[in-house]
């Protein structure tokens, strides 16, 4: 499936969707949400800037260690 006119994005969309992240299309957006706790990140369908693919790769990256750093901190409170 295609997400993006940004080829770049639109490869990190595909391969990220294979890992288990979900990719809902609204139509100006993507939402790109996480399989562990269900964070969101959103980008646009047609990124003005070139360097977008690297600014969502980042966001998402964020969130997945924001979201590892969670589970650990839950992990810890019930084995205390």
């Amino acid at each position: 499936m295609k997400y993006s006119t940004d080829k770049d994005l639109d490869k990190y969309l595909i391969e990220i969707e294979r890992q288990g992240w979900s990719i809902e299309m609204s139509r100006k957006h993507i939402k790109i949400r996480s399989p562990f706790k269900g964070y969101l990140v959103t980008c646009s369908i047609t990124p003005s800037c070139p360097y977008a693919h690297k600014k969502v790769k980042a966001d998402v990256e964020r969130m997945l260690r924001k979201e590892m750093e969670e589970i650990r901190n839950e992990s810890t409170k019930h084995s205390s």
